[in-house]
């Protein structure tokens, strides 16, 4: 019994002794990991130091800081967009992270700086991994607090026909905890140019007796079309609150993808929204163009709207600022104004709204596998029962 127990013992020194040699190999290797990216950070030019800035992208990418990564590849394109073995190590890298769309953009950027010998070379690495038809998908689950679960009105009081009227308590914003998640699924086939995508998404937010739960639900078809850069999106989508179905949207976009380095692309659509107050209804045309620089995306848009009453409807411009990221850390803004055409005869006035919103996300570096957010929105408008403000905080869980 004795010598059980000493066995016993030894075996739990020597598992503890392995999680502890594995702890410091880890802290090495992260303590490694910045101190090359410091000594990367003090050139401009990654081709001067070639070797290291490649060995130091591997040792991100199995260290999953797969941003990191790629952005170090990336900075060796710029410096040489002939280089097979960066372009051979981001295909590894979007292969890992099951990154296709990234695929085409690459492809489409050697194509043009390639020689016809290299690119040959290229297409025979790449059709290994991204030839064939592929599901993607993810979902994640997060805990939410809100500080306006029920889309509350803020304002103390409401002038109707010129007299002014006290909020209900009831209609006042709630706060509440609750569960949030989301399910994206993806079906692609590969084209001539690039991947027909059939795309699912739902997202749920449930919190406790029923107040404040909503969905929102999207089916949509991505087609390339034959002319080079430009392809279609065909949707539809439902959202629903407390159990309702609010709003189903139908509509079509065009994208067309820019060769130029200043902007992205330009997107045109098409949209019809059935509200379930049908006096909100209307078909809204839009026009956007997307700009993407190395570390973020933002869009400028405008919106016509005409609803079946003319009090609904407006123009809206719009600034997106999608994303500004550095190392796990993603900042993205909104603003828009939005000018209704028709006076409100209850309220003798014609509306106006600015929308402001603020989105700060800190991901887990080492796995991309936590997110912490934080999401404030404000809408000011010139008739206060539209005035509505609230502030979110959520811990995500990817999976």
């Amino acid at each position: 019994m004795l010598a059980l127990n000493k066995i016993c013992f030894s075996l739990f020194l020597l598992a503890t002794f392995n999680l502890y040699s594995q702890e410091l190999r880890n802290n090495f290797f992260e303590e490694g990991l910045r101190e090359r990216i410091l000594f990367l950070n003090q050139y401009e030019n990654y081709c001067e130091i070639r070797s290291i800035a490649l060995k130091t992208s591997y040792i991100a990418k199995k260290n999953h800081y797969y941003k990191t990564s790629e952005l170090i590849l990336r900075k060796l394109l710029e410096c040489s967009d002939d280089d097979l073995l960066v372009y051979s190590e981001l295909l590894e890298l979007y292969k890992e992270t099951n990154n296709f769309d990234k695929v085409v953009g690459l492809n489409k950027f050697a194509r043009n700086k390639l020689s016809n010998e290299k690119y040959t070379e290229f297409e025979i690495s790449r059709s290994k991994y991204f030839s064939k038809s592929y599901f993607k998908y993810n979902y994640e689950i997060s805990t939410l607090y809100s500080s306006n679960i029920n889309n509350g009105i803020s304002a103390e009081t409401i002038e109707l026909f010129g007299f002014p009227f006290s909020t209900s308590k009831d209609s006042k914003p709630k706060s509440g905890i609750g569960l949030n998640l989301d399910i994206n699924y993806e079906f692609n086939i590969p084209t001539k140019n690039g991947y027909d995508k059939f795309i699912s998404f739902v997202n749920v937010k449930d919190f406790p007796n029923s107040i404040g739960d909503n969905s929102f639900l999207y089916l949509g078809y991505v087609r390339n079309s034959q002319i080079e850069n430009l392809n279609f999106n065909i949707y539809t989508s439902s959202r629903l609150f407390a159990g309702e179905n609010v709003l189903t949207s139908t509509g079509i976009d065009s994208h067309l993808k820019s060769k130029r380095k200043f902007f992205k692309k330009i997107v045109i659509g098409i949209r019809d929204d059935n509200y379930l107050a049908n006096f909100q209804s209307g078909t809204s045309l839009k026009a956007q163009i997307i700009f993407d620089s190395f570390l973020s995306n933002y869009n400028f848009s405008y919106e016509d709207f005409n609803a079946n009453q003319d009090t609904y409807s407006f123009q809206r411009y719009s600034l997106n600022f999608k994303k500004w990221e550095f190392n796990d850390l993603d900042l993205r803004f909104f603003i828009s104004k939005s000018i209704y055409e028709e006076n409100f005869f209850i309220f003798n006035k014609t509306r106006g709204d600015q929308t402001y919103s603020l989105s700060v996300r800190k991901n887990n570096p080492i796995f991309n596998s936590y997110q912490v957010s934080l999401d404030i929105t404000r809408i000011d408008s010139n008739i206060t029962i539209f005035d509505s403000e609230s502030i979110s905080v959520s811990f995500k869980r990817n999976y």
